[in-house]
Formats: structure tokens, sequence, C-alpha cells
């Protein structure tokens, strides 16, 4: 079995082959390409690297009329370059410290692993994470460069890790973030055509805290302020990783409400202390006056210890709770109440991408045991697919089983079906036993009735950050 973490050298075609190993059949309707990105090796030389650091790993499973072709690269960032003629780290990461405290004293010019999101936009493959993009060439994957969207987004300003594609506009939604110790860290809402070029940008809106995802509906961008403040000290003397040097406040999130498409201030909604953090965004849309925002919310900080190698001598600290929550906001009185759904529990939930926007069905996610049953490791590591009906409250899931690890799941529309949410739920499943690496199809509206195909690799995959579907894109020989 090969290891696709140890590529080392550059672009390696040594991953590139036609799958034929594949138990069921896979679906006519179902054509595009799956990808991957997350943790590819997590040490140089002798340093080890914290998951979240990685340099970064895209896989891609190109399907089309029942075949399947696998490619994998490592994308070539400056970053990557760089540390490999060093044969050590030499750039400091957020969940990652150099060796040598000295090292870390002052130094916050961050290494950009691209390791976090993937997307296809305007015919190539985009490795994401905060600030720049990597550019990768379809169908080979080879890197093509750093892409900051120029168009839209500031010389001193970090690009958001995951945009949303606006599938009825063709556009794509980001934010983009100045960070500045003495006036204050700022967000402007961003959109750009399929050639990257400007659509849209909003006012700066000010920034008390950290933020991760966004979401859009026809009249509002949308994203979560989580509460914390940095600690100058810890973070500037380097004694401790970046993401350790946050004092988290007492309080809840901040929904940030952005007007889209018109004129006027943005509405910030403080939502009550039974949600202290939310990374991530399911979907947004308008409800006549309101705004509803489904999201993934944890009921404390989180603090990542699982995958820190800081932490390694420290027993890791007990994760938060986390459920998908339904957040309704009046942007009119500056109000919102919040809802969680019972027993949805799980990470990187997404919905089918044609209701970005729009009013969702269902959403899908890596699903997690109770938060009485979870272990430190969990909230990162699932072995279940799930689907959540938001319209019943209903949670269904199928189980990869024992010693397995189940990414995020990525929707793939049935085009043969009127139903924007008739489609498949397709995810990398790791045997950790094994140390095999398949791709699940599922009947994404029937998920207990287990794989409808199950795509053996012949290869081992490390932990999966982000997944994405793209239709029609062909990383095909």
């Amino acid at each position: 079995m090969e290891r696709i973490d140890v590529i080392d050298k550059g672009q390696s075609e040594s991953f590139a082959r036609e799958i034929t190993d594949i138990e069921g059949t896979l679906p006519a309707g179902l054509d595009g390409t799956l990808l991957r990105n997350g943790a590819g090796a997590t040490s140089v030389g002798e340093d080890r690297v914290a998951f979240l650091d990685a340099h970064a790993l895209v896989a891609a499973l190109d399907v089309r009329d029942g075949r399947a072709y696998f490619r994998a690269v490592h994308p070539d960032t400056a970053a990557r370059r760089e540390e490999l003629a060093a044969g050590r780290l030499t750039r400091r990461r957020v969940f990652t410290n150099l060796r040598g405290w000295w090292k870390n004293a002052f130094n916050l010019e961050l290494g950009n692993s691209a390791c976090h999101d993937v997307y296809a936009w305007g015919g190539k493959v985009y490795a994401a994470d905060l600030g720049e993009h990597w550019a990768l060439a379809a169908p080979s994957l080879a890197t093509e460069g750093p892409e900051r969207w120029s168009s839209v987004v500031e010389r001193d300003e970090l690009l958001a890790p995951m945009p949303r594609d606006d599938v009825a506009r063709g556009r794509l939604v980001a934010y983009a973030l100045r960070r500045s110790p003495s006036k204050g860290d700022s967000l402007a809402f961003v959109e750009v055509d399929e050639a990257l070029g400007k659509v849209a940008r909003t006012a700066a809106v000010p920034l008390k805290g950290i933020v991760h995802d966004q979401a859009f509906t026809d009249r509002w961008y949308a994203t979560f302020q989580i509460p914390v403040t940095p600690k100058p000290l810890p973070a500037l003397l380097g004694t401790a990783p970046l993401w350790w040097a946050f004092g988290w406040r007492d309080e809840g999130p901040t929904l940030i409400l952005a007007p889209r498409g018109r004129e006027g201030e943005a509405v910030k909604v403080r939502l009550d202390a039974s949600l202290r953090t939310i990374f991530h965004v399911i979907n947004a849309y308008d409800d006549g006056d309101d705004v509803v925002i489904d999201a993934m919310g944890y009921d404390g900080p989180v603090l990542f210890d699982v995958v820190m190698p800081a932490a390694k001598r420290r027993a890791h600290r007990t994760p938060p709770n986390n459920r998908i929550v339904r957040v309704r906001a009046t942007p009119a009185n500056g109000t919102a109440t919040v809802e969680p759904f019972e027993g949805a529990f799980g990470e990187a939930p997404e919905v089918a991408p044609a209701m970005h926007g729009k009013r969702h069905r269902a959403a899908w996610f890596a699903a997690l045991p109770s938060g009485l049953e979870r272990e430190a490791s969990t909230y990162l590591f699932a072995r279940r697919v799930g689907r959540l009906d938001v319209e019943s409250g209903e949670v269904t899931s199928w189980d990869a089983g024992e010693g397995c690890h189940v990414s995020p799941v990525a929707f793939a529309p049935d085009t043969s079906s009127d139903d924007p949410e008739a489609g498949w739920a397709l995810a990398w499943v790791l045997d950790l036993a094994k140390e095999t690496c398949d791709v699940v199809v599922l009947d994404a509206n029937d998920l207990p009735a287990g794989p409808i195909a199950r795509v053996k690799l012949g290869a081992y995959l490390p932990a999966t950050s982000h997944t994405r579907f793209a239709p029609g894109l062909r990383t095909r020989a």
C-alpha cells in the first residue's frame, strides 16, 4: 500500500492512475471530480507540525461514465519549497511553533501551507488557507502560483480560507481580512466573477475577535465573530503557539450581517452565551425581514490540543460539545434567537451548492457521537456520515465502522433530477488499521442504505480538512 503523504519530489505523477477496484456501480449521473485538501506530511526533517499547519496535499477523484481516475499532489507552495530545501521548519504557524522559543519571538511572518480548503473555479483548482490561494492547473494539478484575488483584495489584506460559490449568479463570495494592532482588525466582504474580476466589495467592518467562514443571502453577507482577545506578550515572545495566545471572553459569538447589493451599515448581533464558538456556517437565506443562518456551534473554546505538537506532554483538555444550530436574526431591531437541532453533532457541514443563499431542506456533515460518548480527539476525527433534515429535525447516518475515519462530506448533484437536493454524499474513508483509503458514494437522502459504490484507491491518505465536489471538472490524464 502506497502512502500518499510522503510525496517529496514536487509534482510527482506516481500517484495518478485509473482505479478499477470498485465495489458496486458508480451512478451514471455522477460526473465531476471529488476534491480533498488537508495535511500532507506532518513533519519536516525532525520537526513536527500540527495537522492543521502541514504542507497541503490535494487529491482528486475524477468520476465519469462509471469510471474513476485518482490523482494526488502537494501544491508547490513557497513555504514547502523553502522548508524541504532546509530540511526543517522555517516558518512559524498558527498551531505550531518553531523549535527554540527565540525563533518565535517577534516572528509573526507565518507560513501559508494552503492546506485548509480546496475549490474549483474558472477551470482551475485552488488550494486555500487564510491569505494566498495556490492555483493548480487542470487536469494535471501542476502548481501555477499564488492567487490573492488582487482585483478586489488589497495588498495588505488576507483572503478568506473558504470561499463560497453563488451558483445562481456565477460568483465566488469571500471576505478580505485586514489585521492592524494599532487600528484594530476589520473585514470587507468581496465577490469575484469566473475570471476573478471584481464584482462587489463592502465597506470595512471592524472586528473584535476572529472569523473563519461566511455565507450570503440575496440581501446580506453573514459571518460569526468568535469572542477572543489576543494576548500580546505570549504571541510576541513566542512562548506558546499563536492559537494559545488568545483569551476567550465569557460571551457568545457575534453575528455580523453586511448589506449585499445595496448601501447600508453592517448589523452586529451578540448571541447568547449558550454558544461560544462558530467556525463553519452551513447556509443562510432570507425569510421575510429575517435572516436564517444554520451553523455548527460549540458551547466552549476549541483548543485543538489533540493536533498540536506543543500539547504532547500534557493531558488533552476535554473538547466542548457541538451541534448544528439555527440562528434567526432580525436585522431591523438587532435581535437573534438560537435553536439547536437535537442529535446533530459533527463538523464541516454543507448543503447542496445550488442551495447556497436559498432555503434548504438538508445538510450533510461528518457526524460525531454525543458529548457523553466522545473522547478528546473525536471532534476532529469522525467515523459517520450524517444528514440533518432541517424541516423535521431528523438525523440519519451511515457508520464506516470501528477504526475508520470519515472525511467531511461533499454533495454531488444528480443532474438528471429536477430536485437540486437529489444526489450523492461522497466521503474519503481511512481505515486506520489496514492503512487504506476508499471513497464511498452514498445516496444523499438515504444514508442508512449504505454505499452505492466504494472506490478502493490502493493508497493511504492522511486525514482530510475539507472536501468539495466540482461538477464537470476533469483531472483525468
